[in-house]
């Protein structure tokens, strides 16, 4: 072999080496064995510019976000507020913007503490016994003034979905369990043998018990998949408890507004490997939502702030 032959043949498998590692890496990369921080930047780079050139900055009329803003507080008081004012707001929204699917991505894990409703109580245990007419009048009195009441009957049979967050640990002495949680969107034993490595929680923060009865469903709104440079571009549709997997709080809304179909896991089954790897897409009834080995989704931003209507 002539040194030019040679020196062409070095620089050949050069090339192929380089090209052999980049594989390599790129493959256990994807596979999740090991991960690389450098190939991460790179891809959140890339990620971040392709959002930026396809945002469409317009406005979507068809999700509209009732905030809880300045200038609300001046007019309403200082949040929270009361419960009778949040059924108000629940009866208006139905009522006259006919609203089709109410998500409330606002915790409501404790009662509602009304003195007056207290000096009822206090008034109803010291009143003569036998005194029926008294302890009616004091019972229909303390309804009226219960905003819990009020705002759990202006749940009953409409699309309302509350929100709850999951805890992904647990401080000492914090309790494990707030409230109570909705109905899980896919119970243990529908999941089936599946390897998935969804986001499990450790316990939760969830809603006053004669909230959730009344209300459609419920979704969780925490947001557990935080990237290293501390951008969120990655939101989980689903989360574990207790083995039955929960909808976030955006899954319960659209899996409400579809009409409530039937939810499933799809896998490429062609291996027959029922694992997060192999895990593709969500399905919603007719729809398909693709989603990471996590049944997590990347977040289609939109744009600025504006990019929705606000009341």
């Amino acid at each position: 072999m002539t040194p030019a032959n040679r020196r062409r043949l070095t620089r050949h498998l050069v090339r192929l080496s380089i090209s052999g590692t980049l594989l390599l890496l790129f493959a256990m990369h994807v596979g999740g064995r090991p991960r690389f921080e450098f190939i991460d930047r790179v891809e959140h780079y890339l990620y971040d510019a392709r959002i930026r050139l396809s945002m469409p900055a317009t406005v979507d009329p068809r999700i509209v976000i009732v905030e809880i803003d300045e200038a609300s507080q001046l007019e309403l008081g200082q949040w929270p507020w009361p419960r009778a004012t949040l059924a108000t707001l629940v009866d208006r929204l139905f009522d006259r913007y006919g609203v089709k699917v109410l998500g409330l991505d606002v915790l409501f894990a404790e009662k509602e503490e009304n003195p007056a409703v207290r000096l009822l109580d206090e008034l109803a245990a010291t009143s003569l016994p036998g005194n029926a007419e008294l302890a009616a009048s004091i019972g229909q009195m303390r309804l009226r003034l219960d905003g819990n009441v009020r705002f759990a009957e202006s749940l009953i049979a409409r699309d309302v979905v509350t929100g709850f967050v999951f805890k992904d640990s647990l401080q000492d002495g914090e309790p494990r369990e707030t409230g109570v949680l909705p109905p899980p969107i896919l119970l243990k034993n529908e999941i089936g043998n599946v390897d998935v490595p969804f986001v499990k929680a450790r316990g939760f923060v969830g809603t006053l018990p004669q909230l959730q009865e009344n209300a459609a469903g419920g979704g969780f709104f925490d947001a557990p998949l935080v990237d290293a440079d501390g951008v969120f571009r990655r939101a989980p549709l689903l989360q574990q408890y207790g083995g039955n997997l929960y909808p976030s709080l955006a899954l319960a809304l659209a899996h409400l507004a579809l009409g409530s179909p039937a939810i499933s896991l799809l896998f490429d089954t062609r291996e027959n490997d029922y694992s997060g790897i192999n895990l593709e897409a969500l399905s919603i009834g007719n729809v398909t939502v693709p989603v990471n080995e996590q049944a997590a989704v990347y977040i289609p931003y939109r744009g600025r702030q504006g990019s929705f209507p606000y009341l």
